[in-house]
């Protein structure tokens, strides 16, 4: 989230630098990827007015991303196999 913030404080600064918007959609997925779709929403939904500057790429990009934020959840990126006991070898 402190990304985020800051790639979106960047994005505000430089409306028409494709990389600001770059930093953004990628700390947009990267909250998607973990299941945080409001806070995806809310970052996207923040830079409403200065995306109106940006490139038409950038804006298509952006646009894709908040239609993803915006859609049914996704199951967030699966973590690694934890053991089923905390004490291996202690089957029942």
């Amino acid at each position: 989230r402190a990304a985020s913030e800051l790639a979106s404080r960047l994005a505000r600064a430089e409306p028409k630098d494709d990389d600001a918007w770059a930093c953004v959609r990628s700390c947009a997925e990267a909250l998607l990827s973990k299941g945080e779709r409001a806070a995806a929403r809310e970052l996207l939904g923040s830079l409403e007015k200065p995306l109106a500057d940006a490139s038409p790429d950038a804006q298509a990009r952006l646009q894709e991303t908040a239609r993803r934020a915006a859609s049914e959840p996704r199951k967030p990126e699966s973590e690694p196999d934890k053991p089923a006991s905390p004490h291996p070898g202690a089957g029942p």
